[in-house]
C-alpha cells in the first residue's frame, strides 16, 4: 500500500520516524526546516551566520521528535516551533557571551528579547505560537517543581540576586541555590534539553 506521507500529521510522521521510516522524517524535516528558516530570519545577530541559525534549529527539530511525547505536551508543532527556537536563541546568546558557556545550560522561557520584532507587529500566528508556549511551560512548571522551587524559580526570572531571594522566602542562599538548579535540571529534563 502506497502511504501519501504529506497527508499523515505531524504526529504520525513522529511516530513512523521513531521507526526509522525515512519517507517520514524526509516529510517532517521539509515541514520544518521552513520552520527554522521563519524563526531564524527574525533574529538580529551579527556573530552568527544565517544558515548557522537555521542548523541550529534544526538541531532543535531532531530533539523536538527524540523527546515529544504525545498527550503530555501541546501538538508537536507547538513543541517543535518552541525547541527549535529555544536551540537559535541558546545559539545567539551563546555567540553573545563574552566568556564560554555551553549552549545547552540555558532554558530560554520565552524570553522574545533577542528577537526584533515589536509586540504590536506581531502576526496572529505568532501570537497563538507564544501564548501556547507559555501555557506549556506553566503547565511543565506547576506539575514538575515542587511549590518551594517554583518560588524560587519565578523571584530569579524577576531578576532577584540569591541573597534577596533568601531573604524573602527566609531561608538560606545555600538553600536557594539548591532550589534552583534542582528546578533548572528537572525543566532540562520535561523539555529534552540535554
Amino acid at each position: 500500500m502506497l502511504v501519501d506521507y504529506s497527508s499523515l500529521t505531524d504526529e504520525k510522521l513522529v511516530e513512523l520516524c521513531r521507526a526509522d521510516d525515512e519517507k517520514a522524517w524526509s516529510e517532517l524535516y521539509s515541514r520544518y526546516t521552513a520552520v527554522s528558516k521563519v524563526i531564524s530570519s527574525k533574529i538580529n545577530c551579527d556573530s552568527v551566520e544565517k544558515d548557522d541559525l537555521i542548523q541550529e534549529g534544526l538541531i532543535g527539530f531532531l530533539k523536538a521528535v527524540h523527546s515529544f511525547r504525545e498527550g503530555e505536551v501541546a501538538s508537536f508543532k507547538t513543541y517543535a516551533w518552541t525547541c527549535i527556537k529555544n536551540r537559535i536563541l541558546s545559539a545567539v546568546t551563546h555567540s553573545k557571551s563574552k566568556k564560554f558557556i555551553p549552549a545547552d545550560d540555558f532554558l530560554f522561557l520565552g524570553d522574545e528579547t533577542i528577537i526584533d520584532i515589536p509586540s504590536g507587529e506581531k502576526s496572529p500566528e505568532e501570537l497563538v505560537i507564544a501564548k501556547n508556549e507559555a501555557r506549556m511551560i506553566y503547565e511543565i512548571i506547576s506539575e514538575s517543581l515542587s511549590p518551594k522551587e517554583q518560588k524560587v524559580l519565578r523571584l530569579y526570572l524577576t531578576g532577584k540576586t540569591y541573597s534577596e531571594i533568601a531573604t524573602e522566602l527566609q531561608t538560606s542562599v545555600k538553600a536557594v541555590d539548591g532550589a534552583l538548579q534542582r528546578a533548572k535540571l528537572k525543566l532540562k529534563n520535561e523539555l529534552g534539553v540535554q
